[in-house]
């Protein structure tokens, strides 16, 4: 069998800066962002200050911005260029920062998103992630992960020609179920609300009704919720 993709820091924006430019409309967010605050918004006070981590081209961020105030952070210089140009200006925008930019940012939030994002962290930075979010979110704010449920990651693993590497065409490097995540963020100094798993594919009634018969029947749906508070 060939070789995995050694990703590196360079290799992952040059990933995100193409989908950035020229296929925007393949971004989770950019497909499900109003199932995602709809799923979601019962952990959110009225008053809230949000922050979306990893914020990509900010179409969730775009969203919220219709009812709270909110920022966002992102690693790929290409999405926090387009983003703050597509959202300067709009009311409650607090801007899109990079992710050295954190230790200069001197507000905390009610509220941190973190969309699919938690599968494409790399071994040697997810420590950092870890602490940022702690760094960022209020002592008594809630953290909101989405992230694939159960996935098998071979069955997105994509062979290129050119390298004669392995890689998952989403950059996806780990797979969670609920459990594993929990235990995951329990290490990491969170303490769980709730995780459930969901389909936002799911727009009609008749597939909202498909979605209920299958979590009764305990069968696998492919979206993952986990709410948790710091420890």
């Amino acid at each position: 069998m060939p070789q995995s993709l050694e990703w590196t820091n360079e290799l992952i924006d040059e990933f995100w800066s193409y989908y950035a430019k020229y296929r925007p409309e393949d971004y989770f967010t950019y497909q499900f962002s109003d199932q995602i605050l709809k799923a979601t918004l019962r952990y959110v006070n009225k008053d809230s200050v949000i922050c979306d981590y990893g914020c990509g081209d900010g179409y969730l961020l775009e969203k919220i911005l219709e009812k709270f105030k909110a920022a966002g952070f992102e690693q790929t210089r290409d999405n926090i260029t387009i983003a703050n140009e597509r959202l300067d200006g709009k009311p409650n925008y607090l801007g899109v920062f990079g992710i050295d930019d954190i230790f200069d940012y001197t507000h905390q939030f009610d509220v941190i998103y973190l969309i699919e994002t938690i599968e494409h962290v790399l071994d040697r930075h997810f420590q950092t992630l870890m602490s940022n979010l702690k760094l960022l979110l209020k002592d008594d704010g809630v953290l909101i992960i989405t992230t694939p449920n159960d996935e098998d990651l071979m069955g997105d693993t994509v062979y290129c020609p050119c390298c004669k590497k392995l890689f998952h065409r989403w950059q996806h490097i780990r797979s969670f179920d609920g459990n594993s995540l929990s235990r995951l963020m329990s290490k990491n100094g969170f303490d769980i609300v709730e995780f459930k798993t969901l389909d936002f594919t799911a727009k009609t009634f008749v597939q909202h009704i498909k979605v209920t018969l299958l979590r009764l029947l305990n069968r696998k749906l492919p979206h993952l919720i986990y709410v948790g508070k710091k420890a």
